[in-house]
């Protein structure tokens, strides 16, 4: 015994301190409902439209939806700028729902954490809380590990990248998209 205490203590002396600083690691605490933007920004292509329309948005800590904004963390990324929106959406013709920032908050079952990954483009991570009633919490434990869930009900309206005309809008508002605003944005140009 006495020789685990003798080496133990020349561990200490040589390593120095063993256990972290708390101080180091500085913890990430979600806005306040008061601080999220009312109008969020999600850009996907549009081939998942009906995926979307049907099941939500999902994170399911895989690639949203196809984009290349791939995370391995549990949250979904909304632009917190519409023109930064535009901007990634316009290179390829995605599409971008507009979701409602201040109802999502009010709803109590989300936590939202600011995000900064590029300089200048802020965005909001979405997280489902683990014991919202739609996150299945209590039925097993490999159902809160399914992520964040994002229902199409909080989005305010999709945009497509190129102009719509009437008939395509009533066609869209009859297969299912009936309570969003559809409209097109105008891609920046460049200078």
């Amino acid at each position: 015994m006495k020789k685990i205490l003798k080496e133990w203590k020349r561990f200490i002396n040589e390593v120095g301190e063993v256990l972290p600083s708390l101080e180091e690691e500085p913890l990430d605490q979600p806005l306040p409902v008061t601080g999220v933007p009312g109008e969020l920004y999600y850009v996907f292509p549009r081939k998942y439209l009906w995926n979307v329309a049907q099941e939500g948005i999902m994170d399911f800590r895989e690639p949203q939806h196809g984009t290349d904004e791939i995370s391995k963390e549990e949250g979904i990324l909304l632009y917190n700028d519409f023109s930064e929106a535009v901007k990634k959406a316009s290179g390829t013709g995605q599409l971008i729902l507009v979701v409602d920032g201040g109802a999502l908050g009010a709803e109590g079952q989300y936590e939202f954490y600011p995000e900064n990954l590029e300089p200048g483009v802020f965005k909001t991570k979405v997280k489902m809380i683990d014991s919202a009633a739609d996150s299945g919490n209590g039925a097993s434990d490999l159902v809160d590990q399914l992520g964040t869930v994002l229902p199409i009900r909080h989005a305010k309206g999709i945009l497509f990248a190129e102009p719509m005309t009437r008939d395509q809008i009533a066609a869209l508002k009859s297969r299912g998209l009936g309570d969003l605003h559809i409209a097109s944005y105008t891609p920046p140009t460049e200078q």
